[in-house]
Formats: C-alpha cells, structure tokens, sequence
C-alpha cells in the first residue's frame, strides 16, 4: 500500500515515491503527497492508541465536500469524524428532516478496483451494514456515489458517548455496568449471526447516548474492518481476504496481531478487554458481581482462544447468570467472590440446560 510505501522510505526518498505514483498512477499523486506531508508531521507516540491509518488520516483535510453541498438527498452540515478511507459528515434530508451520518470514501477511485484496498473495505462495511438489522448496531438509509464517482453510504446519526466515559461520567455501579455490556454482547451476537466480525470493538465504537425514558442505549458502529468469518461473500463466491486490515492494539487479540483471520473469538478478545476497562472504574461495591465480572473480563482477554468463552452467546449468558445471582442476592450480598463464582456458575449451568431442554 501507498502508505506501507513511504513509512518503509527514509525521509530523503519520500519525494521520489510521489514522483514515481504521479508518474505510474497520477490518480494517487494527491494522496501521495498529502500522506508524505502526514507521515513526516505525524507524532511518534501514540501509534498503539488507534490504527495507524487514523493517525496519518488525522493529519490531512478534505475540501471536497463542504457545508451544503448536496450527495443524492442529503446536505452536508458539517465534518464530524475521519478515519483510514473514509470522512463522516452530519447530513440532513431536508424533505424529511432526516439527519443522519454521511460517509464518504476519501481520495480518489482508480480506475481498476483491484490496485484500491481502501474502496474494497468501503464496498465491504456497506455489505455489511445492510444485513444488519438490530437496536444495537448502527442502521443504513442509504448508498450510491458522489458526482465525482466516490461511494457514500449514509447510516444512522449515533449520539453519545464511548461506554466507558458514560459509566464513569455517571459513576455506575457493577450491575449497571454489566446491563449496559450485556447490550453490547447482544449487539455483538447479532453480527456473528449474520456471518460478520466486527473487527474492531473497542469503547470508542460503542457509544451510550439516554432514550427519550432516560435509559442508557448503546449502539455498535464502525464497521470499516469487518470481515465475513464464515468464507463466503454475499454474491455467493469465496470471501478474498483484504490485504491490510488496520487495528487498534489494545483491543486487538493476539493472534490477529500475528496475521491471523478475524474470527468471532477476536470479537470475544475484545469484548473481554472493554468489560476490563468497565469494571476498572465505578464507585466502591459489594466484592461479589465486580470481582466476578473482573475474572471473566481476564478469561474473556486471555491470549490463550481455549481458555475463552466460545462465543458471545456464552459470554452473554455468563454475565446474565451473574446479574441474577446477584439480584437474588441484593438483600444479603454474597461478599465472597468464591462463593459467589459457584452460585453463578449454579445458575449459568441452569440456564444452558433449559435453554437445551426448550430445543429438544
């Protein structure tokens, strides 16, 4: 990729490699050369943080589209987000009252599909939004090109904030934590059920906004480097695996650190790592639920995939079952994380075999 190109370069070579792509694929010389500008004044810190992409991203403008330009029905208000390939726009549709989020491919398109990793991500997070149909997961309106050929998809407006900020901005307690992680796991659930992994879950892409009853709802969103686990595309053939998928490290399981292909156990990586950072934080509790939960947060997280839950059917099912152990228990809390382990694990086993019972 252009930007593996010019990281790879000392910075005396960087100019012939713009000069090389304005020569060889003049489409990409303005890329080129605002990525060359990014990766000289980018920081050296912080890479771990958040991809790559999104560091160098972070550093260029795009005046392609300004406040009240107009992509098929919407009118662009303004910028609100960038990432690796694509900027986010609020957008209205005037002749609903419609707003929403507009994201636009950055740069240019090149004439042959198969030299551009960036459109290919993009045409794949459309995919995969338009199969998804949950309360939890972003929605797609709509989808099509700009006049000048680059493809926008425009999706649900999500207001709010990353699920962790929320908890503590509001000093939740354990159970609240787990509720709103249980809504998370659900959402997460619904994805691996339509063949999808997400890729990248972390806070930042599970954002908490109040409903109009004052109730917490958290929402999925960013499917830039979600893949198909199950092999096959929708168009029927064989899934190609892209090239170069960024990730966030933090929250990235090991064995995708290592080139590995996203499975829903990476999913289950992450989602142990953000129930870590949930129950880091909150106000003193009884020791039961939150020790509990830090302890299948750790299993959840471990390098080792055996040691996981399976899913995030089973993750979900092992914070519910603590979540009703802890409501039978609200009177006379059990404040010994054991005992409260095996209670727990008492009534997960109850529920598996009901739920086994109610299929046969």
């Amino acid at each position: 990729m252009l930007l593996d190109l010019l990281l790879d370069a000392e910075t005396s070579e960087r100019s012939r490699v713009v000069a090389l792509v304005r020569e060889h694929a003049p489409e990409y010389a303005g890329r080129a050369e605002a990525l060359a500008l990014a990766v000289g004044a980018a920081p050296e810190a912080g890479f771990l943080a958040r991809p790559a992409a999104e560091t160098f991203a972070a550093h260029l403008a795009d005046p392609d589209l300004a406040p009240g330009d107009v992509v098929g029905a919407y009118r662009v208000v303004r910028e609100i987000g960038r990432g690796g390939m694509g900027v986010v726009y609020l957008a209205e549709r005037p002749d609903v009252g419609l707003r929403a989020a507009l994201k636009v491919l950055a740069g240019p398109v090149a004439d042959d599909d198969a030299l551009d990793p960036d459109l290919e991500r993009f045409r794949e997070e459309r995919r995969h939004l338009a199969g998804l149909v949950h309360p939890g997961v972003t929605q797609l309106y709509d989808a099509g090109h700009t006049d000048d050929g680059r493809p926008y998809f425009v999706m649900e407006l999500v207001e709010g904030e990353p699920i962790t900020g929320y908890a503590d901005r509001r000093r939740l307690g354990p159970r609240d934590r787990a509720e709103l992680f249980v809504q998370l796991c659900e959402a997460v659930r619904h994805v691996h059920g339509r063949g999808v992994v997400h890729g990248d879950v972390k806070p930042d892409n599970v954002l908490v906004a109040d409903d109009d009853e004052g109730r917490p709802v958290a929402k999925l969103l960013d499917f830039g480097v979600a893949a198909r686990w199950r092999g096959i595309s929708r168009r029927g053939t064989e899934a190609p695996p892209l090239p170069y998928r960024p990730f966030t490290y933090a929250y990235t399981a090991p064995e995708l650190v290592a080139g590995g292909a996203p499975t829903p156990a990476s999913d289950v990586y992450a989602l142990g790592v953000v129930l870590r950072d949930l129950v880091a934080g909150g106000p003193a509790a009884p020791r039961g639920l939150r020790l509990w939960l830090k302890a299948l947060a750790q299993r959840a997280a471990s390098p080792d995939v055996g040691r996981r839950p399976a899913t995030a059917v089973d993750l979900l099912a092992e914070v519910r079952a603590a979540l009703r152990v802890e409501s039978q228990h609200s009177s006379a809390p059990l404040s010994s994380p054991t005992l409260f382990a095996l209670v727990a694990a008492s009534a997960l086993a109850a529920a598996v075999v009901a739920r086994a019972v109610g299929r046969s």
